[in-house]
């Protein structure tokens, strides 16, 4: 009898633990995760980056509970399934709760249904999770079939893991599902729910005799994607209650001696998404600061803004989770060849040359993100390419237009006018001439280019290495040259014959 008895106890606990509901309060320790404000609309490597450090700091802390507060139109494929899977195995751990504010749509829907229960505003609405691009025409397009089943069975997996109707949350990613619900007589009545686009799937005569399967009810019709109110969605199962805030949650579920631990976004992230909105602008100083580095080489000023705009850009990207150590290293490289080729070798040669390349191929590999995944998701790429081509285009145009407006107008204010370059006044036989103004004692002086003049760079004159600019065209190295003029701190040199 000892031996019949003894497994009993055991039998009825684990019968115990699985019938067991999530603890819903009060919590000693509950942490908010933050993705409501404008830096959370676009699940994208910076949301998941953020979020998993978060989720490192809420372990650390011993939070029992966690609210992650969501209002977001949803964003790359990859980074909302990463970023879901670790909300989904956080709430194997302890208890998560997701609160909808006003929208949780594609993959903001995705993150509600990876924690255990689901909390609205009664304004709120979720669902419509297809997969989709933009294609190379402008226009919104599915997603192949590959990523479809990736999306659908990471829905299956959370809706089957939190308790939440498999069929009705299959259906806001499937368009060509319907779902039917029949009421299961009982005390009191629960709804079971069928995929009715599948004859087969439907239950038989005698099981709707057997289980009291009655008045079936059409859900999600054939077509649509399944989308859903605040009353909908606690009426389907999805949604637990309505709360009026985030803040009315949190009352409703602590007590006088709970801890509320509000998460984030740190400094550093806001200022790289602040950045990486306007990094057309970004891209038009760069560029025109590389424009005047070519016209006026060897000062370091116009070098030193370009790579401080195109360094403010690729850190950016790095701390929002584009870049990676490929791009890093290509980008110091590249940054120390321009050093090189400024205070070694002035008048961008080669090494300048390969010093911007190697910038601007880690700039372009940082502005794209890997976005396939670890689940090697096939995301078309052409709504990416062409965003950053407009980014890039537009910085490109203004450049040239700010280029163009210095070149007119700055020599006219006088704080800027030496840097203008002068025209040198005629030569009469072996005398220089000058612009009217006090005679200056470089002018006549003789020297040699020591580095080639495109049309500035430097030369030794009267044994002084001084940047210059040449006359008409461009000096080979080694070329003697001749002082024909002296404006502010621009000195004109021509070529001795």
């Amino acid at each position: 009898m000892r031996r019949l008895l003894l497994p009993v106890p055991l039998l009825l606990l684990l019968a115990a633990g699985a019938e067991a509901k999530p603890n819903k309060g009060p919590f000693k320790k509950i942490a908010v995760i933050r993705l409501r404000e404008d830096p959370g609309d676009a699940i994208d490597p910076s949301v998941k980056q953020s979020v998993l450090r978060r989720i490192e700091q809420i372990r650390e802390w011993g939070a029992d509970c966690v609210i992650l507060d969501i209002e977001s139109y949803g964003g790359y494929v990859s980074s909302s399934i990463e970023t879901g899977d670790e909300l989904y195995a956080l709430g194997r751990e302890i208890h998560t709760i997701a609160y909808v504010g006003r929208k949780a749509v594609s993959g903001a829907a995705m993150l509600a249904l990876s924690c255990q229960e689901i909390v609205m505003h009664d304004v709120a609405r979720i669902g419509d999770s297809q997969a989709v691009y933009m294609g190379a025409d402008g226009e919104m397009k599915e997603a192949p079939e590959k990523s479809q089943t990736v999306v659908a069975g990471t829905f299956r997996t959370y809706a089957q893991g939190n308790g939440y109707p498999v069929p009705i949350v299959e259906a806001m990613v499937r368009k060509e599902m319907e779902v039917t619900r029949y009421r299961k007589r009982g005390d009191p009545p629960a709804w079971v729910y069928f995929r009715s686009d599948r004859p087969e799937e439907l239950p038989s005569r005698r099981e709707i005799e057997e289980e009291g399967l009655e008045d079936p009810e059409i859900v999600v019709r054939e077509g649509e994607l399944a989308y859903f109110t605040a009353q909908q969605a606690i009426e389907y199962g999805l949604c637990s209650r309505i709360e009026p805030s985030v803040e009315a949650l949190v009352e409703s579920i602590s007590d006088a001696k709970t801890e509320v631990y509000s998460l984030d976004w740190s400094w550093s992230e806001r200022t790289s998404r602040f950045l990486l909105d306007y990094k057309w602008l970004l891209f038009l100083v760069g560029l025109g600061a590389l424009y005047f580095a070519f016209k006026m080489p060897g000062t370091g000023v116009p070098e030193a803004l370009a790579i401080a705009c195109f360094g403010l850009f690729f850190g950016a990207s790095a701390i929002a989770g584009f870049a990676g150590p490929l791009e890093m290293v290509l980008f110091l490289v590249g940054v120390g060849l321009l050093v090189v080729e400024i205070f070694v070798l002035p008048g961008f040669g080669v090494a300048g040359f390969l010093g911007l390349a190697c910038v601007f191929v880690a700039i372009g590999l940082a502005a794209i993100p890997d976005v396939t995944g670890k689940d090697e998701i096939p995301v078309p790429k052409s709504d990416l390419l062409v965003d950053m081509a407009k980014h890039f285009l537009a910085g490109a145009l203004g450049s040239i237009a700010l280029a163009f407006l210095l070149a007119r107008y700055l020599p006219r204010v006088p704080l800027f006018r030496g840097l203008a370059l002068a025209p040198a006044a005629p030569q009469t036989g072996s005398a220089v001439a000058m612009a009217p103004g006090p005679p200056h004692a470089l002018v006549g002086a003789t020297g040699v280019a020591e580095t080639q003049l495109r049309p500035a760079g430097r030369a030794r004159i009267d044994g002084k290495h001084l940047d210059v600019v040449a006359e008409g065209g461009f000096v080979q190295p080694g070329t003697a040259v001749r002082v024909v003029a002296v404006r502010g701190n621009v000195i004109t040199v021509r070529p001795e014959k």
